[in-house]
């Protein structure tokens, strides 16, 4: 019954070393799901990165061409002036030489009147009454023609003088009106433009930090993990250590017990160790090479044997006291940070060496009657205690591991929460570059009408 325990307490303690061994392997799983996670923040980042600097040439596009817009639509301006100043002056031109003529054919006709007048003074010239008559009625007509030809002539002098003036003038405000309020609409847009640069350079800003954030973030949760990890790893092969000496002590011990039961001269029951205990003998270790390879791999096994008088339990007293002192122990070790994997490690080696302590006690009382019984009950306390801590740094790991998860799973959330809130701010840049564009396509459409205009 004893070696059927003894054989199930070692199942057991290889069974929570393999559930050690499953949980170190889920954690390094989750490490590698975490890199990916990481890589794909990246990617992610690196699209946004690419999607900012697209926006920023394309601001940079638009700026360049809104500011050639701008120097061709100063320059149709003052084209459009000047013509029109021409248009206002071969005008004036056109009037003044229009006048000139009719003045040149005026002065004609009154000459030919005046030929005329001397011509039929000379040939008609019988009397010096019809003469005088006529000389008279001839200089009423040429005081009248002259007086006509001053009135005519003062008129239009002054409307050349001062409605010329008046138009150009007129032209030249309503000209001047029309480049203040295009002046006007070019600094509004020019104001928006600068809005949008600034909030695309805001938007980088953001990238940049939130970079700097996913960046710090990611190198604590890996820090953290490989943290966790190498604690995992320390305690098992501290925890394996320990059993396979506590083992290889205990081979030791039945080897000590069956020379002094042959010194004693006592009939063993001839049998096999048990089979996991051979197996976890023969495991590969520095500390135990030649526990797989001695001759205890097939030494007899005792049978059952009842003493007559009272059995020492001093070994049992002594491992229950070395029990309660680590369990104290581990309960301290409980309280304090998860972090703190070293210190765990360090408890848990700190146990065979009370455990080897109390089983050389209980040892050196084995001269007397029945020793066999009192020894087995010692190793099974002993791997009981060691499965029962082992089972608590379990216990403390996937604790600590529950505690990551929702870490992670916390950094997670933010991150969601902050891409949308960064996809928002994209489509509203988007929307903004497709209104700049759409501007652009107008004032192209407007140069090119100005174009065909002049042309």
């Amino acid at each position: 019954m004893e070696v059927g325990s003894y054989q199930e307490m070692i199942a057991a303690a290889k069974q929570s070393l393999s559930l050690v061994s499953f949980r170190a392997n889920a954690a390094g799983a989750e490490q590698e799901r975490k890199e990916a996670l990481l890589r794909q923040l990246r990617t992610t980042l690196d699209e946004r990165q690419r999607e900012k600097e697209c926006v920023q040439h394309r601001t940079c596009e638009i700026s360049a061409d809104t500011a050639t817009i701008l120097n061709k639509l100063r320059a149709i301006e003052e084209l459009d002036m000047l013509d029109s100043m021409l248009v206002e002056k071969n005008k004036q031109l056109y009037q003044q030489q229009y006048r000139h003529d009719t003045l040149l054919q005026q002065l004609a006709n009154i000459e030919t009147i005046l030929d005329e007048a001397s011509l039929e003074g000379k040939l008609a010239g019988s009397t010096i009454e019809a003469q005088s008559a006529q000389c008279v009625s001839c200089c009423e007509h040429l005081r009248r023609c002259i007086a006509a030809a001053d009135r005519y002539c003062d008129r239009h002098t002054s409307h050349v003088l001062s409605h010329p003036v008046s138009v150009i003038h007129k032209s030249i405000r309503n000209m001047c009106r029309m480049v203040r309020e295009r002046d006007e609409r070019l600094i509004i847009q020019l104001e928006d433009v600068d809005t949008q640069q600034q909030h695309a350079a805001s938007l980088d800003h953001c990238f940049q930090k939130m970079e700097a954030t996913y960046t710090c973030e990611m190198e604590e949760l890996r820090r953290s993990n490989q943290d966790m990890i190498q604690a995992i790893t320390q305690s098992g092969e501290a925890e394996i250590k320990s059993l396979r000496e506590g083992l290889q002590r205990a081979v030791e011990a039945r080897q000590h017990l069956l020379r002094r039961l042959k010194d004693e001269r006592r009939l063993p029951v001839e049998g096999e160790l048990p089979p996991l205990l051979v197996e976890m003998c023969s495991a590969e270790d520095d500390s135990c090479e030649g526990v797989g390879s001695s001759p205890l791999r097939s030494v007899p096994i005792l049978g059952f044997f009842h003493p007559v008088g009272p059995t020492p339990r001093s070994t049992t007293a002594v491992v229950m006291s070395s029990r309660n002192t680590n369990n104290n122990d581990e309960g301290e070790n409980v309280t304090r940070n998860d972090a703190d994997g070293t210190e765990n490690a360090a408890s848990v080696r700190n146990i065979p060496a009370v455990l080897c302590a109390s089983k050389l006690r209980g040892s050196s009382l084995c001269h007397g009657v029945g020793p066999t019984q009192d020894v087995i009950d010692s190793e099974m306390e002993e791997l009981e205690y060691r499965a029962v801590a082992a089972e608590r740094d379990v216990d403390r790991m996937q604790q600590r591991y529950e505690t990551l998860e929702e870490e992670a799973e916390l950094i997670r959330h933010e991150y969601a929460k902050k891409q949308k809130v960064l996809e928002e701010k994209l489509s509203r840049a988007q929307e903004a570059v497709s209104v700049l564009a759409r501007e652009k396509s107008e004032w192209q459409a407007l140069h090119q009408q100005m174009s065909h205009l002049i042309s």
